[in-house]
């Protein structure tokens, strides 16, 4: 039978009735330090992966290694094939102009979630992310930079800070997103960059495509341009709820053609309780498509030049309980593909509060508070005609 606890207040409490050797072996249960082997691993440009990664003048040379190393060190140390958080990798900035080539793909076993943290990331709007902590990839054959296995498992926890991804449709034929998230909770994405370079490209910089739940995400302060933010392409079987995605940069495109091939640089079907707020969505292409089921979430303030004002800023398809408070966009009166919403199928409950709306055609007709379709109810508009 094992010993009871031993509960102190003082070390003086404890001696002369327990022996040094009790005393020292709940000294060392309880106060032990992370040793220097868990929890943390270094990437640099300059890194090389027979190193120990524990400290920048030792470190890794690829993400993946980083992560490996550290969910060896946790399976061999904390046990089992249980979900647990295995640690954080700090990848260095790249001075070079290059990146960090994942080839196929960064591999994350949903088992063990980790939090990848970038070394710079800059702040302002128009600057290259060539000093950023980038990934990219060579490779024609992959899918995405970040994706996930083992996924008959949800996963709890990954984050990715201050890093930036890099695209090339010419050279990442089969591409389609920069993470792709198979059955992950609570993740954190933040103060990324993300780029679409070389030419047009269909695919978004987050893909939650599978999995029995993706949930519980904050995405926030990221900048993606030449790309897609958001794709959730939600079955009936899945489990999306309570996304929070806020003060996002979005730019499609910068000539007003859009990306042919992107239906919408928010693309999400069987949502459920999520809140977009403050998101700027510019380009030639739709803002925001909602489509297939779910519903009850909350838009606010979102806003964005539609550039060639030929598309919906929100499209509505079979869904239900959505409302939208403010934002602010250019948009054409009259045109079914140029509202400032528009419904297609069965929808309800979808509310409309005081969007400032700029027209482009007529100034005396004026954007007229058109709502297109069924089934929803809309409060009047404020408008400002050119």
């Amino acid at each position: 039978m094992a010993a009871p606890p031993i509960y102190a207040k003082a070390w003086s409490e404890l001696v002369g009735k327990v022996s040094r050797d009790t005393i020292q072996a709940h000294v060392d249960h309880h106060t032990e330090l992370r040793p220097a082997e868990q929890g943390i691993r270094y990437v640099t440009e300059t890194g090389n992966d027979l190193n120990d990664g524990q400290s920048w003048p030792t470190a890794l040379a690829s993400p993946q290694a980083a992560y490996d190393d550290l969910v060896t060190w946790a399976i061999a140390n904390l046990g089992g094939d249980a979900r647990k958080h295995v640690g954080v990798v700090h990848i260095g900035r790249r001075t070079d102009g290059g990146f960090y080539d994942v080839d196929d793909g960064l591999v994350l076993n949903n088992l063990y979630t980790c939090d990848f943290v970038g070394e710079v990331m800059t702040r302002l709007q128009d600057e290259d992310i060539q000093g950023t902590s980038r990934l990219g990839s060579t490779s024609a054959t992959a899918t995405a930079l970040v994706f996930g296995t083992n996924t008959g498992v949800t996963s709890y926890g990954h984050k990715f800070i201050n890093l930036g991804f890099i695209v090339d449709p010419a050279v990442n034929t089969a591409m389609t997103s920069c993470i792709e998230a198979i059955g992950w909770n609570f993740v954190n994405v933040k103060d990324c960059w993300a780029r679409g370079v070389g030419g047009a490209w269909t695919g978004f910089f987050i893909e939650a495509e599978g999995g029995t739940d993706n949930s519980w995400w904050t995405v926030e302060n990221n900048r993606v341009t030449g790309m897609g933010l958001l794709f959730i392409p939600g079955l009936a079987s899945f489990n999306n709820n309570r996304w929070w995605v806020g003060h996002n940069q979005v730019f499609v495109d910068f000539t007003g053609s859009g990306i042919e091939g992107l239906t919408a640089m928010i693309r999400v079907k069987r949502l459920f309780d999520s809140t977009f707020i403050q998101n700027n969505l510019e380009g030639g292409n739709k803002a925001v498509e909602f489509f297939g089921g779910g519903g009850n979430c909350t838009w606010i303030n979102n806003s964005g030049e539609t550039n060639t004002h030929d598309n919906p800023f929100y499209e509505f398809n079979a869904t239900f309980n959505h409302t939208i408070i403010g934002g602010r966009c250019e948009t054409v009166e009259e045109s079914q593909t140029g509202a400032f919403v528009n419904t297609i199928g069965t929808c309800g409950g979808i509310w409309v509060f005081n969007p400032l709306l700029k027209t482009t055609t007529d100034p005396a007709t004026g954007f007229k508070d058109r709502l297109l379709g069924s089934g929803h109810w809309r409060v009047p508009t404020m408008e400002i005609p050119t």
